[in-house]
C-alpha cells in the first residue's frame, strides 16, 4: 500500500513539473512582448523596396583633313610642263549618346519563420508565400538574416533592417507569357 502511494505521489509530481515546463513555454510574463525568439517562431516582413537607377552617356568626336597641292606651269626650258594642282578633303564625325533608367517597387508582407538562430544571436529567417488565382501563380520567397531588436513588439519588421535579403518574385500563367515573345521571335532574335 505505501509502494503504491509513493509511486502515485511520484507520478502526480512529474505531471505537474511537465504542466509547468509546458505553461512556461506557452504563457509568458504579462510585462515582456511575446517577440519571436525560437526556431519555428513566425516573423512578418514588411517589404517597402524601391530601386531606381540613371546612367548617361554622350560621345562626340569630329576629325578634320585637308591637303592641298598647287603649281604653277613651269617658265623657261620648262614651260612644257603644264600647270596642275590637287586638293584633298576629309571630315569625320560622330556623336552618339545613350541613357538608361530603370526603376521599380515592391511592395508585399510576407511571413516568415526563424529557421536557425546563429552563433551571435541573430536570426536567420527563411519563407515563401504561392498565391494561385484563376491560373495565375505568383511565387514569393525570401530568406535574410535579422536582429532580435529589430523585432516589434507585433512580430515585424521592415525589409531594409534584414541582412543578407534575397526576395525572388516570379509569376507564371497567361499574363506572364504574354510579356515573353513567341518560341520563333527569339530564334530571330537570337540569330540577327
Amino acid at each position: 500500500m505505501i509502494g503504491r502511494l509513493k509511486i502515485t505521489f511520484l507520478i502526480i509530481f512529474l505531471i505537474s513539473i511537465f504542466n509547468n515546463r509546458l505553461e512556461a513555454q506557452i504563457r509568458r510574463s504579462i510585462y515582456s512582448d511575446l517577440k519571436a525568439h525560437k526556431i519555428g517562431d513566425v516573423v512578418t516582413i514588411l517589404v517597402n523596396e524601391q530601386t531606381s537607377s540613371a546612367n548617361k552617356a554622350e560621345t562626340r568626336t569630329s576629325k578634320q583633313n585637308e591637303m592641298g597641292i598647287d603649281n604653277k606651269a613651269g617658265t623657261g626650258f620648262i614651260d612644257f610642263l603644264t600647270g596642275f594642282s590637287a586638293s584633298t578633303s576629309s571630315d569625320n564625325q560622330y556623336q552618339g549618346s545613350s541613357q538608361i533608367v530603370t526603376s521599380g517597387q515592391f511592395n508585399a508582407s510576407i511571413s516568415v519563420r526563424i529557421f536557425k538562430i546563429l552563433e551571435d544571436g541573430n536570426f536567420l529567417i527563411k519563407g515563401a508565400r504561392v498565391m494561385d488565382v484563376n491560373g495565375e501563380k505568383q511565387v514569393t520567397e525570401l530568406t535574410g538574416v535579422v536582429r532580435p531588436q529589430d523585432i516589434t513588439s507585433s512580430n515585424t519588421i521592415l525589409s531594409s533592417k534584414v541582412a543578407d535579403v534575397h526576395i525572388f518574385h516570379k509569376g507564371n500563367g497567361v499574363v506572364e507569357q504574354g510579356h515573353r515573345p513567341g518560341f520563333f521571335t527569339r530564334i530571330i532574335n537570337w540569330i540577327f
